[in-house]
């Protein structure tokens, strides 16, 4: 069956931020250009900028999430009107009573599956305004008794409310109207923007599935346990709890779950608690546009004159933790007399965030030989000019650089995580503990140490590795068979039931 069009939702990605998800959806709407993606983008906010050019074939929606304070502000199309309190309060209970069920749940299988009472929810926000809902004093009470009686003490009340707010933000998308004529919904995260699209693709009746690239739990978990600044006593544990039973409920309402590594296989039983069928496939990489320089003869020759020059390529983030990878080159630095240069290609997630990488920059005296040279759309000429790649994250998927930095034939240095294993072995990678800027540096020096010949040899090995097994064509027939498999099975659900009656017999 032929597929016309597929819902897909991303969040923090694609088309408004640059990065390995963005570029992955990037070549899955690029290739399968016979099929209409409507794509639903959750933004922090509304004055995010596109990164990447309208294709005819992909709808955008930006679902913008916060900047603003009523949930209709961005959303001109949507006209709901005022209701009476009883309308108000009785949504408010369903979304509580779904809540309760979510959060604290009085067995580990009954907030799995519970999505009629977020049903009332979504009907009520199709019609109504969702702002009435959060600001009824008696909902609001309410939630404050249902956390208190469960939560620890530490918790505050200015915890809860301020939880509370932010949960007015995640809900917001159950207000937006939905296509219904989908093979599926793809959504490429199992996060918050995935609330909206599961409960409208329960009512149309229509296969979710999911993608997981680099754990959204898991990045969650290591966000909010890193990041700098004061919040109300409990506010976390709200946030992490909410987190991991929300994302047990996505992957409970999906028909299927795929994943781009084995890592994350793994992490989707562990959150589950159970054996759950993950379905792996890898990303892929235009092979064609990331090759080897054709000279390598006479590139040998040349580079033994010159510094050795080490590249990371991805966005800078905390996630990514380029600060050990700056730590590591100052470690370097006082190992070798070898001269060294680091080039950080990549835009800054924040400015605080360049910020704290200049200062530790400066703080190592590193102004000489360390670089943060912003984006780049010159990836295959920059790997081309590199002698080692490095990454230095503390999550991961299955990274898109590493894939690049292969097929280019330049041997690779990272840490270990999410599926970076998948990837590299040796002798062209070398793998370290992640936040650990002696090992980093040691696994920098493993190749700083070689001739820039016994470089290359290691790096045409990942080459062929690269080649071999992660081919962009795998990946777009792998997912084409998704949407196929999906449409059959909506369709065969949608069939109409047609009753064979006996015939009639003379004489009877």
């Amino acid at each position: 069956m032929t597929v016309k069009r597929v819902y897909v939702m991303t969040e923090g990605t694609y088309p408004y931020q640059v990065g390995g998800v963005s570029m992955w959806l990037k070549q899955l709407l690029d290739h399968l250009s016979d099929i209409h993606f409507d794509v639903d983008a959750v933004v922090s906010h509304p004055w995010i900028p596109l990164e990447y050019p309208p294709l005819s074939h992909v709808s955008v929606r930006p679902v913008i999430l916060w900047g603003h304070q009523r949930h209709d502000e961005y959303f001109p199309y949507l006209s709901h009107g005022s209701c009476r309190q009883n309308i108000v309060v009785a949504a408010g209970e369903a979304l509580l009573q779904w809540l309760k069920q979510l959060l604290f749940p009085l067995n580990t299988t009954e907030h799995f599956l519970n999505i009629n009472d977020l049903m009332v929810v979504y009907q009520f926000a199709q019609k109504y305004s969702l702002t009435a809902l959060f600001r009824h004093r008696t909902i609001i009470n309410q939630f404050i008794a249902l956390c208190q009686h469960n939560v620890p003490d530490a918790v505050s009340f200015e915890a809860i409310s301020t939880f509370w707010s932010q949960l007015y933000h995640f809900f917001l998308p159950l207000s937006l109207p939905y296509p219904t004529d989908m093979a599926c919904y793809h959504l490429t995260v199992a996060g918050i923007g995935a609330i909206g699209p599961i409960v409208a693709a329960h009512t149309a009746d229509i296969p979710v599935v999911v993608t997981e690239h680099g754990m959204y739990l898991r990045e969650r978990y290591l966000d909010l346990n890193t990041s700098s600044g004061t919040s109300p006593g409990g506010l976390r544990y709200l946030q992490l709890l909410f987190y991991l039973s929300l994302t047990k409920w996505i992957y409970a309402n999906a028909a299927l779950i795929t994943s781009v590594t084995h890592f994350n296989r793994r992490w989707v039983n562990a959150i589950m608690g159970h054996s759950v069928d993950v379905r792996v496939i890898p990303n892929g990489i235009e092979t064609e546009k990331f090759s080897p320089l054709p000279d390598i003869s006479g590139e040998i020759l040349r580079r033994e004159h010159h510094p050795i020059e080490i590249v990371h390529i991805g966005r800078l983030d905390p996630l990514k933790d380029q600060e050990t990878l700056i730590r590591a080159m100052a470690i370097l630095r006082e190992q070798t007399s070898r001269p060294l240069i680091l080039h950080l290609y990549g835009k800054a997630s924040s400015e605080d965030y360049h910020h704290r990488l200049q200062s530790l920059i400066r703080t190592f005296q590193l102004d000489n030989c360390v670089f943060l040279d912003g984006h780049t759309s010159a990836v295959s000429s920059v790997l081309q000019r590199a002698d080692i790649a490095v990454m230095s994250s503390r999550s991961e998927g299955l990274p898109l650089g590493i894939l690049e930095a292969m097929c280019t034939g330049i041997p690779i240095v990272s840490t270990s995580a999410g599926g970076v294993p998948d990837l590299l072995q040796a002798p062209y990678g070398v793998m370290v503990p992640v936040a650990h800027p002696g090992a980093l540096a040691e696994g920098l020096r493993h190749f700083v140490n070689m001739t820039t010949a016994e470089r290359f040899k290691c790096g045409i090995q990942g080459r062929s590795v690269a080649l071999a097994h992660f081919s962009l064509n795998q990946m777009l027939q792998s997912y084409r068979g998704i949407y196929e498999e999906m449409e059959n099975r909506h369709a065969v659900k949608n069939l109409p039931v047609t009753i064979d009656r006996p015939a009639k017999h003379s004489g009877l």
